[in-house]
């Protein structure tokens, strides 16, 4: 609703009823659409007149059974170029306020024709929109109103519609972006976005343009994406330090992000390269494909960043130490080098083997990978040798192998005088 300076500042003629014809409620347009209609609801039409002192106006029907007392109806007359009176205005706005007030099919779709007939720059969708909203934007848009008919017309009916609860917004603004002191390509971005909350408030105004001021050169053709500007705001901007934690990489990906889980991801990845460091194994971020795996390969890592160099050490030295004489045959034996190589191991077969890095390294125990000679770079078959046996042999999952595989590792046990029985061999990582 107009304040008082407002409505001195935006003046215009005031309507007066009593230069139009009196309501007729037995015309035939309202009579037939309140036929149609229950005592029970409230309802509100538009009726598009004209008289030959006046010419083309438009009268809009508040009807009720029971909301007044001295009369079932109140009317209001609009026109271009000119304003309701003070009280008029009020009631007006206050009634297109009250929910209860609802259009019924037809009586929308002659409302909204008579509307777009009388007022054919008013863009009104006619169904999922509610009738207050139409209401309010048709008589704000149809005189010299201020703040609100500008953000009407430019396409912000939802900001208009709440501008009353906005802090500090300039209404002598000739602009929306004058108005709300945003760039307009900021405004826009959030207004489409469902993010109306960050221009209520002046605080939020001001963070949220700091933020749109700092990056606007990483935007394509000065617009970010949904997840590109969730990112900034979540973890770019501090209350204490301002601007900051920016990862240029990260922005660029986002670009092509849909859907939350993908942004999680994300985030993840953020978060974990940072407490990686040196040992994050991937110089690049990952694309959405790869993202999955790759966050789970460095969850598993951050585990063990507090003494890499040591287990790294302590896997080679027994992967060294310890070989084995293979049989000619379709496999061959592979072994770990690092933690990397067993952490990709055990993501590759979905299994503990995460358990075991620090026991191999300490020497208490070794990790083989059984490969096809085939393909050697494939995970296949996870060993473990412990005191000269063969203490667990499972394929992904902690599938018991093949045939072939068992008798692979039967005669790996006994060219290098391992043991190996099956009733132990199958016990699960």
């Amino acid at each position: 609703m107009r304040t008082d300076i407002e409505r001195l500042l935006f003046n215009a003629e005031c309507i007066r009823a009593d230069q139009f014809p009196d309501f007729d409620r037995t015309d035939a347009s309202f009579a037939e659409l309140i036929s149609l209609n229950d005592n029970e609801n409230e309802y509100v039409y538009i009726l598009l007149k004209e008289c030959e002192k006046m010419g083309q106006y438009l009268e809009v029907v508040f009807y009720s059974r029971k909301r007044w007392w001295d009369t079932d109806h109140k009317r209001f007359i609009f026109q271009k170029g000119r304003m309701l009176r003070e009280w008029d205005e009020k009631e007006f706005l206050y009634l297109t306020r009250q929910t209860s007030f609802i259009m019924d099919t037809r009586g929308r779709l002659r409302s909204f024709a008579a509307l777009k007939k009388y007022c054919p720059e008013v863009h009104i969708k006619v169904s999922g929109t509610e009738v207050g909203n139409v209401l309010e934007k048709m008589y704000y848009t149809i005189f010299r109103s201020g703040p609100r008919e500008i953000l009407y017309k430019s396409g912000f009916d939802m900001l208009a519609y709440v501008l009353d609860d906005c802090e500090d917004y300039n209404m002598v603004g000739a602009s929306p972006s004058a108005i709300l002191g945003m760039p307009i390509k900021l405004m826009r971005f959030l207004y489409d976005n469902d993010r109306i909350p960050s221009i209520m408030d002046s605080d939020s105004r001001e963070r949220v343009s700091e933020i749109y001021k700092r990056f606007s050169s990483y935007f394509d053709k000065g617009i970010p994406r949904y997840f590109q500007w969730k990112y900034l705001e979540e973890n770019c901007w501090d209350e204490e330090k301002g601007l900051d934690g920016f990862d240029a990489r990260m922005f660029r990906r986002l670009k092509d992000v849909e859907g939350d889980c993908f942004y999680r991801l994300y985030k993840r990845y953020h978060m974990l390269d940072k407490l990686l460091g040196r040992y994050n194994p991937f110089r690049s971020i990952p694309d959405k494909d790869a993202l999955l795996i790759s966050v789970m390969r460095m969850d598993k890592i951050k585990y063990f960043t507090s003494d890499m160099p040591d287990l790294d050490r302590g896997i080679r030295e027994i992967s060294s130490s310890h070989r084995y004489e293979c049989p000619v045959a379709d496999f061959e034996l592979v072994y770990p080098m690092s933690v990397m190589d067993l952490v990709d191991e055990a993501l590759s077969q979905n299994n503990c083997l995460l358990d075991y890095i620090r026991n191999m390294a300490d020497g208490w125990t070794q990790i083989v990978f059984v490969r096809k000679k085939s393909a050697p770079d494939s995970s296949f078959v996870t060993m473990e040798v412990k005191g000269r046996t063969i203490r667990q042999l499972c394929g992904r999952f902690n599938e018991h192998p093949g045939d072939d595989v068992i008798a692979f590792a039967q005669t790996v046990a006994d060219k290098n005088g391992l043991v190996f029985g099956l009733e132990d061999a199958f016990d699960d990582f």
